[in-house]
């Protein structure tokens, strides 16, 4: 099993600094659109990207991506990211 590594400086917060959940910024996860975007290798990582869309995401799709490296033969997963013009605000 390999240990999470401390993300609290990608933790989404509010205007007074406490954390936010991120279905506070793009609502709910709409079931059935989940959809393979493309996926891209380079420097040894091999990126995986998604397309979805959320219930408060008004100006197109969430993008998902999750990045995998080859450790001894185990594809780990080295990060997790969501991306889209509400989370940017």
């Amino acid at each position: 099993m390999t240990a999470l590594r401390d993300q609290n400086k990608n933790i989404l917060k509010d205007a007074d600094g406490k954390p936010m959940h991120m279905k506070d910024k793009i609502g709910q996860y709409q079931a059935g659109t989940l959809k393979f975007d493309r996926t891209l290798t380079e420097k040894g990582y091999t990126n995986v990207f998604y397309k979805a869309k959320y219930s408060n995401e008004l100006s197109g799709d969430v993008t998902i991506q999750i990045v995998f490296k080859n450790e001894n033969g185990e594809m780990l997963i080295s990060g997790f990211w969501f991306s889209s013009n509400t989370l940017k605000k």
